[in-house]
């Protein structure tokens, strides 16, 4: 219709991310700047019946990344403070409804993530320490394995084309 429209996320918050998958789309953790929160609330808005519904992480975070491969969103890493990085990924599988959880193969905030083919894949960030891992599922087999980054980097942005992923930018200092 080219028109805008508007709607309220259940919680306002920031740093939250986002992915979308079949007809489902989703908006999972944050923080909040006053009070000071963190959320573990992941809004879903379902375009097929136009309503919402809440989820919940299964830890409270923000900072994360998210990405979608077949019928699964993943929601990986962040922190739940300033100084305190997770290395969870809460799954979501469309074609089941059902929540599980794996790790990554360390802890970082501000990773990025992007997918292609059968693969999903979350890179960089950091914790105490920039970080050139990517952490790579394999949705055929699902299985996890892990490569680097030429360089070092958090709050790099990543996309895919055709069979390429493409990692950019990003802080390697202070």
């Amino acid at each position: 219709t080219g028109l805008w429209t508007t709607a309220n996320l259940s919680q306002a918050r920031s740093v939250l991310s986002a992915t979308a998958v079949g007809t489902k789309v989703f908006f999972a953790g944050g923080f909040a700047t006053v009070p000071q929160t963190v959320f573990s609330v992941v809004d879903i808005y379902d375009n097929s019946t136009g309503l919402w519904s809440t989820a919940n992480l299964s830890v409270a975070r923000g900072f994360l990344s998210a990405a979608t491969v077949g019928s699964k969103v993943f929601f990986a890493g962040g922190s739940s403070s300033s100084s305190t990085s997770s290395s969870v990924v809460d799954i979501y599988d469309n074609s089941t409804g059902l929540w599980t959880t794996a790790n990554l193969s360390q802890a970082r905030s501000s990773l990025s993530a992007t997918a292609v083919g059968t693969k999903v894949f979350f890179a960089g960030g950091s914790d105490a320490n920039f970080s050139s891992v990517v952490d790579i599922y394999d949705n055929s087999t699902g299985l996890w394995t892990t490569a680097n980054l030429s360089q070092a980097r958090s709050a790099l942005s990543s996309t895919a084309v055709a069979t390429k992923v493409f990692f950019a930018g990003g802080m390697v200092g202070s």
